[in-house]
């Protein structure tokens, strides 16, 4: 039987971790590498770990930052954030990393994530897709939230259609809340998409990790219940096993 996954996906801004609400007022947590290191001791099952004002700076991703990173990180690593091209996914991908996340390249250059997927593979490619309740629907935005884009329909479509091997799917409005995830949006995803669905935004509690895996996610991603609510993976996994849900223990 498939075993879900917890992540932990950190939110990265220069060498720190922060943490946002409503991907708005980012509050420094701690250094990325001690940050890293301890959920390397703590046994998650991957990391993603996702620079959030690169694409806005117009900067390059830090390929010598992420190959120290990965040095210590003994899990699959994700990154994402700022990636615009065969050549620094290559980067990325030379430094250690396992995955590549797209975000706003998604969005703008679909054809080039496409060739990407064509030389690593599917299962090597990671499409964020952040959502919003707009008019009765939900619509994507790109650039930490900042730019409007397609109705979810399309964007699982396109996602569909590129050779992307997986989706971390966040509810912008449920970012940094810890009310719990937002479910119909989960359910909806997976019912569009043909990979497995990764959502995040919202974890407060096992229970609400429960109730999204219940909804059709294939894996969780979580951070302000592990920076700050002090919850351990092992303990969430637990809790997730004791509710009969298949977890690596």
């Amino acid at each position: 039987m498939l075993k879900h996954r917890v992540i932990p996906l950190l939110q990265m801004l220069d060498s720190s971790i922060v943490k946002t609400v409503g991907f708005s007022s980012p509050r420094i947590v701690g250094d990325a590498m001690s940050t890293v290191k301890v959920f390397t001791l703590r046994v998650a099952d991957e990391l993603i770990l996702i620079d959030i004002l690169a694409t806005q700076k117009g900067e390059r991703p830090q390929i010598e930052f992420i190959a120290e990173i990965a040095k210590h990180c003994f899990m699959p690593l994700t990154i994402g954030g700022g990636i615009k091209s065969l050549d620094e996914a290559s980067q990325i991908f030379d430094s250690g990393s396992d995955k590549v996340a797209f975000g706003s390249l998604f969005h703008e250059n679909p054809i080039r994530i496409e060739k990407i997927a064509n030389r690593y593979g599917q299962q090597a490619i990671v499409a964020t897709i952040d959502c919003i309740m707009h008019e009765g629907s939900y619509r994507t935005f790109h650039c930490s939230g900042s730019i409007p884009s397609l109705s979810l329909t399309a964007a699982i479509e396109r996602a569909n259609n590129i050779g992307v091997g997986e989706i971390v799917l966040t509810s912008i409005d449920r970012d940094g809340k810890m009310v719990g995830y937002e479910l119909d949006l989960i359910q909806e995803a997976s019912s569009l998409s043909q990979m497995p669905i990764v959502c995040n935004g919202g974890a407060g509690t096992s229970a609400h990790i429960l109730e999204a895996l219940s909804c059709g996610a294939s894996a969780v991603a979580a951070s302000s219940i592990f920076l700050w609510e002090g919850s351990t993976i092992h303990e969430i996994k637990r809790d997730l096993d004791s509710a009969g849900i298949p977890v690596r223990l």
